[in-house]
């Protein structure tokens, strides 16, 4: 019996010390986007995959571009990623 006790106070100050859980990365917004130096959220359009015949150039020339999250999006993504 002392040594079940023992153990349980080795727990107790083990909790105390280590945070826990971390934060998981959201892997499925960390393959979309990407946080640049100065921390935009750079990200890329959706929509140019196919079906580009009935999409006028302009439009095209529009989705080619990377594009900056808007800041309450930016701040979602921020916190998804754990930054």
């Amino acid at each position: 019996m002392p040594d079940t006790a023992i153990l349980h106070a080795d727990h107790e100050v083990q909790s105390e010390l280590y945070l826990m859980p971390k934060m998981k990365t959201h892997k499925g917004v960390a393959k979309r986007v990407k946080i640049t130096a100065t921390g935009k959220v750079m990200f890329r359009r959706s929509g140019r995959r196919h079906l580009l015949s009935s999409k006028s150039a302009k439009r095209r020339r529009a989705l080619r571009r990377v594009r900056e999250a808007s800041p309450p999006d930016a701040a979602r993504v921020k916190r998804l990623l754990g930054k």
